[in-house]
Formats: structure tokens, sequence, C-alpha cells
């Protein structure tokens, strides 16, 4: 590893090489605030994890980074480094290519798995593959409950009037065109009837 690039909640991210190419070395830190025993176990899980998802996310036509190593010691995942810009750089000029991240996600909620995390920033466009790879699946989960994946649309739709408010409405045409194209209009409508249930309770709870 050479370098620190990012600090986040659940792990480091450093720049570094792996069998001469550049990787990415996502590590999992200790908590101090944890039971040794049961920080290690916690840290062993997600890093498995996370590793088991990035793999189905490919399987489910979705591209994640390739993974080139796992430590279960190091608690650390290796995988390739995406050289290309953010599609939170780009979507103010063009915000139709939200699609992309609603044809992604709803590959992930077709295929029973939540990202967690689901923003313009966790879309890197792949200069080698010339398309954009999904990537940070530390917080995504297995699971075919309507809430979670509502809970993912209503991530976005959050992101995208907070981040990108100058483009909403056509970022979020684009990005629910994607997302119905991926999972149908049997859960489409299941999904937004949730995201809708959400945002009263939110309402309810800031009037409260």
């Amino acid at each position: 590893m050479e370098r620190l690039i990012a600090k986040g909640a659940e792990a480091d991210i450093y720049l570094g090489t792996w069998g001469g190419m550049k990787a990415v070395f996502k590590v999992r830190k200790p908590k101090p605030f944890l039971v040794p025993e049961l920080d290690v176990k916690t840290r062993r899980f997600r890093t498995i994890r996370e590793a088991s998802i990035l793999n189905r996310a490919k399987e489910l036509g979705v591209p994640t980074p390739s993974i080139y190593h796992v430590s279960l010691r190091k608690f650390t995942i290796v995988m390739k480094y995406i050289e290309g810009s953010r599609l939170k750089e780009v979507i103010g000029e063009r915000p139709e290519e939200a699609r992309v991240l609603g044809l992604y996600l709803g590959r992930l909620h077709a295929g029973k798995i939540a990202h967690g995390d689901p923003t313009t920033a966790n879309l890197l466009y792949d200069k080698d593959d010339g398309r954009y790879v999904m990537i940070d699946f530390g917080l995504a989960q297995k699971t075919d409950e309507i809430e979670d994946f509502a809970v993912d649309v209503h991530l976005v739709k959050e992101m995208l009037s907070s981040v990108h408010h100058e483009v909403y409405s056509e970022a979020l045409s684009s990005f629910e065109s994607g997302y119905l194209e991926a999972v149908g209009r049997d859960l489409f409508e299941k999904v937004v009837e949730r995201v809708e249930s959400i945002e009263r309770r939110g309402r309810y709870a800031r009037m409260g």
C-alpha cells in the first residue's frame, strides 16, 4: 500500500499496486469501542459479505471493480483501481446519465441486493471498459424486503435533490427510467409506493 486516499466510517481506502497493477486496498480498521473478539468477528464477516456481493453484482449485470485478493487476516479487499470520473462530476451537464444509476440499482434489487449507499459518487467511469462501474458495497446486504429497496431509492431521491438540485427533475426521470427497465412494472410500483410511505413518515416526524 502506498497512500491513504479516503477515510470512511467503515473502512479506509489506500492506493497501491498488486502484481504490477494499480490497485485499491479497502481496509477495515479496528473499532476501539467494540470488544476485541466481537470487532474481529464483525470485520471478518463484513469483508466476506462485501467480496461476495461484489461478485454477485457482476453476475447480475452490474459492473464492479475486479477483486485481486481478499485477506481475512488483515480484513482487506484488494481491487482494480478505476481511472475515470465519477457520475457526480458530470451529471450537472449530462443528467440523462442518471439512468445508469437506476439501471444498476434496479438490477441489484431484482437480484435481491440492497446497495446501502447508492449515490452518484459511487459510480465511476472506467476508461478501460468504456462504462460506469459501481463501487462501495460496504453497506450492501442480501435481502428481498421491499423496505430495503425503497430506502435505497429514497436515498437516491434525497441525494439528487440536495447535491444535484439544479438538474433534479431530469436526473430523477432518467433514474426512474433505468430502474423501471431493470425491475419491471410490478416491483417498480411496489417500491415507489413504499418510498412514498417513507417520505410521509419523514414529514410526520418533522412536524412532530
